[in-house]
């Protein structure tokens, strides 16, 4: 079961369609020979998960490109037989870490216990509960989470639900996902931490989207890419100049903007 899990975790379902139900109103396994092998191959390495995780990621079939087959297609329209990978969407744990991550503000630290106020100083009654927020850089897990009042992010990403015990999430695509990505103060701060970084780092047009690239897409822009977002930035600058900004703070307002344009992106947010 716990293979099947790991695997479903990477791929977006199962070897085993129905992840909590290995009964006989479960689904079969696609591959029951890869499900065999790799339930020994966790059991070789000591029920490690961290060498499970390595195993399946650099297999031909997580590494395999998500583009379509026209005659594989035909042949196996959903894909039972991963013949190629179905873009997934990063998790709410996964797009918050990668955005500490690139303003540089993660803090790995292993987590400590929220810093609740001593039991005798509170009375919380049923009309008048606890409601706990800890902000924090620490990495999602260690978010402050109860069961009475959701997280907000979390639940916004489809986050765990404490009061749901579920054997996988459900992905939603909806308005206020993408209205928290362009708008909210959290994605604006990291951007422009990110923008800050890219002009201290680097005078050069080209440097700055190479590295923003490298950092965000990980990959090379190409030399469309590059003379687009030169476009962009200098007639934005000359803007909001004309405006009455000083060029510095034009400058910066406009490379946040354009960090934040690819922290909202599919190519971000989807794992291709």
């Amino acid at each position: 079961v716990m293979a099947n899990r790991i695997w479903h975790y990477h791929f977006g379902r199962g070897i085993v369609r129905s992840t909590s139900d290995f009964g006989v109103r479960g689904s079969a396994p696609t591959h029951p020979v890869l499900l065999d092998y790799l339930a020994s191959y966790f059991v070789e390495k000591q029920w490690s998960v961290k060498q499970m995780h390595r195993h399946i990621m650099t297999s031909h079939a997580y590494m395999r490109q998500s583009s379509d087959i026209v005659a594989s297609s035909q042949v196996d329209p959903n894909n039972d037989t991963f013949w190629r990978f179905n873009r997934l969407r990063l998790d709410a744990e996964q797009i918050r870490d990668s955005l500490l991550t690139f303003s540089n503000e993660i803090d790995l630290t292993v987590g400590q216990q929220h810093p609740f106020d001593h039991r005798l100083t509170y009375f919380f009654r049923q009309h008048d509960p606890f409601v706990g927020d800890f902000p924090t850089n620490r990495r999602s897990i260690y978010m402050m989470q109860q069961r009475i009042v959701k997280n907000d992010y979390l639940d916004l990403f489809d986050g765990p639900d404490g009061n749901i015990q579920m054997s996988e999430r459900k992905v939603t695509t909806t308005t206020l996902q993408a209205l928290f990505m362009m708008n909210s103060p959290f994605i604006y701060e990291r951007a422009q931490r990110i923008a800050n970084h890219l002009i201290a780092d680097h005078t050069n047009h080209r440097n700055r989207v190479k590295t923003a690239y490298h950092l965000i897409f990980g990959r090379e822009p190409t030399d469309e890419e590059i003379a687009q977002s030169e476009l962009f930035t200098s007639s934005a600058v000359a803007t909001l100049s004309k405006d009455g900004m000083d060029d510095k703070q034009a400058n910066h307002e406009v490379w946040t903007s354009f960090v934040r344009g690819m922290i909202s992106s599919n190519e971000f947010i989807y794992i291709d």
